[in-house]
């Protein structure tokens, strides 16, 4: 679709039917129309972009690939400036919105317009766990996060509603100085290929081999390695290390090179999300900045070595989790699915022994089943929280039930959260690490 005839397509005034576009060429449209509203562009059946809109100027980005993973990667990013925001805030904001069933709103005109990831972070604000300096500095990097794979897209469908919905503003930015941004990331995301194609690739160090060690004898990696690199995505690590991606990734293209680091697919959902493009987007070529040079270089001159980086900052602990399930199947394939993640799994099958040995083993997190013989997981959680030592673990209740009520007797007996079986590697994954990290 050609410029003229976006323009044409935002001038009607019954915008909620799909059109198509190149998301650059519908963005400078609608923000040089100066609209108001929010803006969602879809590529194919995978995902999805909901963009916030206020007098041309973009005040809030996200898309649906797990919302609220970005969003908790970037509050324990920014609670090194506001301690405040805890690994329980951080815990506690996704229970109460993650799943949140949508409310009567006379702001609200289409539900599925709604950003709840939004909302809990107006939420912070009104509850004083972020300043509006704080909320505005988040906000931003939220906005070039998820706006960054949009513009590797060449084509998307679009729909417009005129209503912003939640009032709160925090940030605003004008779309050519994002376009900048993006554009001259992806330059240096195009000097990484073609090993790396995403930034939720996730490299493995597994030790060196023999040749590996003669013909780079210099490169001393510490088996410190081994305990980060093993699951994180190059885009996860940074959010654990403080620092940019492309500063780790630049780092560690040696060892990529050398095949002594290995590179997985990205995990489901994000493989979901657009791959880095071989070429320079067409909508990219509209923007007068200078051909950037040497680029990886130039990020990392003024700093230090980011495999010394890694290495001083990579974490050396192992959790330590707890799983009480009479099922050895269940418990099998818990501790398969953790094993790549920095966990040492205590299987307990008989739910009679478990205070005992849950106490023995001290863990960071307990996984209790709800359905076993004997004694429930409600019961047992209930015990568990008795004991001062357990006061503040995380418990998370492992259950095939979905209902209200099941949900609030796993809450009254003590539990932190829940899991609904069946789970995938990947959900579980997540919800340790959300209490873990």
């Amino acid at each position: 679709m050609n410029a003229n005839k976006i323009t044409n397509t935002i001038r009607t005034d019954d915008l909620s039917g799909l059109a198509e576009g190149s998301p650059f060429n519908v963005l400078e449209n609608f923000c040089r129309h100066k609209f108001t509203g929010r803006l969602q562009l879809f590529d194919r059946d995978t995902c999805y972009w909901t963009i916030r809109l206020e007098a041309g100027k973009i005040t809030y980005v996200t898309h649906s690939v797990e919302p609220f993973d970005r969003l908790v990667c970037h509050m324990r990013t920014m609670s090194q400036q506001a301690p405040q925001l805890t690994k329980e805030l951080r815990a506690q904001t996704c229970l109460m919105f993650e799943d949140a069933t949508p409310q009567a709103d006379e702001n609200e005109v289409d539900e599925s317009y709604r950003c709840n990831d939004y909302i809990a972070l107006c939420w912070l604000v009104n509850q004083q766990h972020l300043t509006l300096a704080q909320a505005s500095r988040m906000t931003e990097s939220m906005i070039k996060e998820a706006l960054e794979p949009l513009l590797w897209l060449d084509k998307v469908t679009y729909r417009f509603v005129k209503n912003v919905g939640t009032k709160m503003t925090f940030f605003s930015q004008e779309f050519m100085p994002l376009a900048l941004y993006c554009q001259k990331r992806l330059k240096l995301w195009q000097l990484l290929s073609p090993q790396v194609w995403s930034p939720y690739q996730r490299p493995y160090f597994f030790g060196q081999t023999d040749k590996q060690k003669n013909l780079l004898p210099e490169l001393h990696l510490s088996q410190k390695f081994s305990t980060i690199l093993k699951g994180f995505s190059f885009r996860h690590l940074a959010v654990l290390l403080n620092k940019d991606e492309l500063k780790i990734v630049g780092g560690l293209m040696p060892y990529i090179c050398e095949e002594v680091i290995v590179l997985r697919d990205p995990q489901p959902p994000y493989n979901l999300l657009p791959k880095i493009p071989t070429l320079i987007p067409e909508g990219f070529h509209q923007l007068n900045s200078k051909v950037i040079t040497n680029q990886l270089a130039e990020i990392d001159k003024t700093e230090e070595n980011p495999i010394d980086a890694v290495e001083f900052a990579t974490p050396s602990k192992t959790y330590t989790i707890a799983c009480v399930d009479d099922s050895p199947t269940i418990l099998t394939e818990i501790k398969r699915f953790l094993d790549d993640h920095s966990c040492e799994v205590i299987a307990i099958g008989d739910p009679l022994k478990a205070p005992i040995q849950v106490l023995k083993a001290k863990p960071d997190l307990i996984l209790l089943d709800v359905n076993m013989p004997k004694v429930n997981g409600y019961e047992l959680c209930r015990l568990l929280r008795k004991n001062t030592m357990l006061k503040n673990t995380p418990i998370i209740m492992v259950t095939g039930n979905t209902g209200i009520i099941d949900r609030a007797k796993a809450s009254l007996s003590g539990a932190t959260d829940y899991l609904t079986k069946p789970f995938t590697q990947q959900a579980l994954v997540k919800m340790v690490f959300r209490y873990l990290t």
